[in-house]
């Protein structure tokens, strides 16, 4: 059997038409050529990055930090589970304001109804109990593009407060205006 030495500076061509005939068939011209065309085409361009795009997080980030609120997300992905985790189980956002408290903060492009029940599931539950009974303060932004019908849709948020419910093993929800 024939050997031939491949190194990095054989053009990919090149060394499949060296197997090809290394085993003992033919190799077609023709096809050579188109092969070369398609290898030395340049490579595509990345998709560019949606302009203009900003995430639920980054928009709440702003929102606490115009309000005067030290904040930071503190989510973070698992690459060894594949998925995003949040700060004990229901928190993507913790800010300090010295003169409000410590507030975490769940945030979604939805009205944040599903996170609301998220955090009331018997996994999450006595974490969100656990800072409530702590003073700590938690909400959920719900962000979405609202606006008449015919005009120009704009990004509100919708603000909803956890506190404990009247028995403190419970939570109730507030809607605050945003």
């Amino acid at each position: 059997m024939k050997t031939k030495e491949i190194t990095a500076a054989s053009h990919p061509v090149d060394v499949l038409k060296d197997l090809v005939e290394m085993s003992g068939l033919a190799f077609d011209p023709e096809n050579e050529a188109k092969m070369r065309a398609i290898t030395d085409a340049p490579a595509p361009a990345p998709p560019e990055k949606k302009k203009g795009h900003v995430s639920p997080t980054q928009r709440s980030l702003k929102r606490l930090r115009d309000a005067g609120w030290l904040a930071a997300i503190v989510e973070h992905f698992n690459p060894h589970v594949m998925i995003r985790q949040d700060l004990f189980g229901f928190g993507d956002i913790l800010a300090v304001n010295e003169g409000l408290g410590v507030l975490i903060v769940q945030t979604t492009t939805k009205s944040g109804a599903d996170r609301m029940r998220k955090m009331e599931t018997p996994e999450i539950l006595p974490a969100v109990l656990r800072c409530l009974r702590a003073g700590v303060k938690i909400e959920v932004h719900g962000w979405s593009k609202r606006g008449l019908r015919g005009e120009r849709k704009l990004w509100s948020c919708r603000v909803v407060s956890a506190r404990l419910g009247p028995t403190n093993d419970a939570i109730e929800w507030i809607e605050e205006s945003a």
